[in-house]
């Protein structure tokens, strides 16, 4: 029976999206602010060694990409 229930209107396309995005959004931000209360705890040493390692990983796989385009 369903003589109380209510009838469920259909969202529009743009009202979805805007569902959609916002969820997106707080994780986003709730993973933004794990992350920042984690590297707040770095020192600036460890911050600085952890940005040349990415670098230096990241810039050897561009060296490797380049020399495997060339061979």
């Amino acid at each position: 029976m369903k003589l109380f229930k209510k009838k469920r209107e259909a969202l529009s396309s743009d009202e979805l999206a805007g569902k959609i995005a916002g969820k997106i959004i707080s994780v986003q931000q709730r993973v933004a602010s794990y992350l920042n209360s984690k590297a707040g705890r770095l020192s600036g040493r460890k911050l600085l060694y952890g940005l040349m390692a990415f670098c230096l990983i990241f810039g050897g796989y561009l060296l490797y990409l380049l020399y495997s385009a060339i061979s």
